[in-house]
């Protein structure tokens, strides 16, 4: 594939675009206005409104053509994507910008996809995994934003009518929160075409700003029950921090069915089920997070194996085949990512998000790169800290004197902050 290119028009609006050989074109609107901005009176009204954006097109309308039509809307961002043959392409990313522009809503339309969203809120209440995190996140964040659901609260919905959510729209519609991508077999000239009436949007003043995410708060919540879950959670740099990519690798090196975590834990033939780590990403910060489960009798075992592991990491630094082995399966979802279109076009949008521009393979390949423990060894370094409290009854939260600091790492080493008490939830 050739290089992204990227443009900044003159009313903010931002455009990005690949020419790619491929079978179809993948075409994304992308609108940085999420959750995180909501006030509580209309938490989930951008969740809302990505369900209306969705709603089947007409049977004859270019976007019927799409192989695939997606959305996503999350704290940061709401996600148009379509996946359209390449003779559609112009046609269907035309209307996709005239959807967003002027949504279909209706009563009937709204009640149905509030229906929607209330059996999303009952399924997600009834999976424990789900459920498990969406504890975490009131103990974590308090009466931030961060802290609810991403579709929001349901009282809140049920003030969302048609009137309510067209002038909710049209408040945010600032032209500088928005980026049209395409990747395929689409001309230039077919994308500024489709774009023209974003384009034509007088630039707007930022009406809102998410409000700056707190250090999370936290502690040992516990209820009884028959199973137990275990969170470890370290604040993290977020993804423009050069120290970013050091993390994605150490975090690589402890996932996965051949992760350090994975292979400790089979060794101490504990029953642990449910092992994820992660890194949620946020445009001003980000948070590693592991958990799993377990019977409750297994969680100081299951506690003792994480502590042993990661003072190994701190007293020995990690295994250079190991974290080879971690760095080349990054670099594999990299290349995956590289040549596949619709996850090329995702990542456009994201990397926008987070770092103001497209950012190229390589330059994301040469940043793990950097982190090369045969010049110089690697450490991953515990880094202890007071213990920090939280609520779990309303989800308020108070925060000890000292606080850890997210590492930052050189281009030869791999530093990690871990809060050293887990969070503990029973009985889910």
């Amino acid at each position: 594939m050739s290089a992204v290119c990227f443009e900044a028009l003159p009313n903010g609006l931002r455009l990005a675009w690949l020419r790619a050989a491929a079978d179809g074109v993948a075409v994304g609107l992308w609108w940085f206005c999420g959750t995180r901005e909501e006030a509580d009176g209309r938490a989930g009204w951008t969740h809302l409104l990505e369900h209306c954006l969705l709603r089947p097109p007409a049977p004859d309308s270019p976007l019927a053509a799409a192989a695939e039509l997606d959305g996503r809307s999350g704290y940061e961002h709401l996600r148009l994507q379509a996946w359209l043959p390449a003779d559609r392409a112009a046609a269907g990313l035309s209307e996709l910008v005239e959807r967003f522009l002027n949504p279909p809503l209706d009563a009937a339309g709204l009640a149905a996809e509030r229906r929607v969203i209330a059996a999303e809120a009952a399924a997600e209440r009834a999976d424990p995994d789900r459920a498990f995190e969406r504890g975490l996140r009131r103990a974590l964040w308090g009466a931030h934003p961060l802290a609810r659901p991403a579709y929001g609260r349901l009282r809140a919905l049920a003030a969302a009518d048609e009137a309510a959510l067209r002038a909710f729209h049209g408040a945010r519609l600032d032209p500088a929160r928005l980026l049209l991508c395409a990747v395929g077999p689409l001309p230039e000239a077919a994308l500024r075409a489709a774009a023209a009436p974003l384009a034509a949007l007088p630039p707007a003043a930022p009406l809102l700003r998410a409000p700056p995410a707190p250090f999370p708060a936290g502690g040992r919540w516990r209820r009884s029950g028959p199973s137990a879950r275990l969170a470890w959670l370290a604040p993290a740099p977020p993804p423009a921090d050069p120290a970013a990519a050091a993390w994605a690798l150490a975090l690589a090196l402890l996932d996965g069915p051949a992760g350090l975590l994975a292979v400790r834990l089979r060794a101490a033939r504990l029953p642990v089920w449910a092992l994820q780590l992660a890194l949620e990403n946020h445009s001003d910060q980000a948070l590693a997070w592991l958990q799993a489960a377990a019977p409750p009798g297994v969680l100081p075992a299951l506690e003792r194996v994480l502590r042993e592991t990661f003072a190994t990491l701190a007293e020995r630094g990690p295994d250079v085949r190991a974290l080879a082995a971690a760095r080349a399966r990054l670099q594999a979802r990299l290349a995956w990512e590289a040549a596949d279109p619709w996850a090329r076009a995702e990542r456009l949008g994201l990397d926008v998000l987070c770092f103001g521009r497209p950012r190229e393979p390589t330059e994301w390949d040469a940043a793990l790169a950097a982190v090369d423990p045969a010049a110089k060894r690697s450490r991953v370094r515990a880094t202890s800290s007071s213990p920090m409290s939280a609520s779990a009854g309303r989800g308020s939260a108070t925060r000890s004197s000292s606080r850890p600091s997210a590492a930052r790492t050189g281009a030869s080493s791999i530093s990690i902050s871990l809060i050293p008490a887990p969070f503990l939830i029973h009985g889910h």
